[in-house]
């Protein structure tokens, strides 16, 4: 069957599991073959900043997510009179940590992601250490 904008025969039999057609028609490869074919190699200064700085929110983000979840006071002998409520928060809290550190280990898949996790984790870590700072300061606001 032909495609009505292009005159070309039907893209559903083309084997290509990975690519996409550009605006000029022509096949590419996803972004971390298209860079590799290029040349385009991440500087290992940006690599390195990019990788801290993800590093540094996704553990801010776990220690955040550790300090809201549990409850204000914990001990044994305070810990059967939880409601369930606390512990559905401190299971839910400890679930998200737990997928936060498997996030942890994997790496960008491009080029671009240590770019943007340079920038953007450097300020979303700020964000949230600041909120952390609020969160021990003044227990009574979260």
């Amino acid at each position: 069957m032909k495609n009505p904008w292009t005159g070309r025969e039907s893209e559903a039999d083309e084997p290509y599991l990975n690519e996409y057609k550009d605006i000029s028609g022509q096949v590419e490869k996803a972004s971390v073959m298209r860079d590799a074919a290029r040349g385009h190699t991440v500087p290992t200064f940006l690599k390195i900043t990019g990788m801290v700085a993800r590093s540094l929110f996704l553990v801010a983000l776990m220690v955040a997510t550790a300090l809201i979840s549990l409850p204000a006071t914990i001990s044994a002998s305070r810990l059967a009179h939880f409601s369930s409520a606390d512990f559905l928060r401190a299971g839910i809290g400890l679930l998200v940590c737990l997928c936060v550190a498997v996030q942890l280990f994997r790496r960008p898949k491009d080029n671009d992601g240590y770019r943007v996790w340079t920038f953007i984790g450097l300020a979303a870590a700020a964000v949230l250490v600041f909120v952390m700072a609020l969160k021990i300061a003044f227990p009574a606001l979260v």
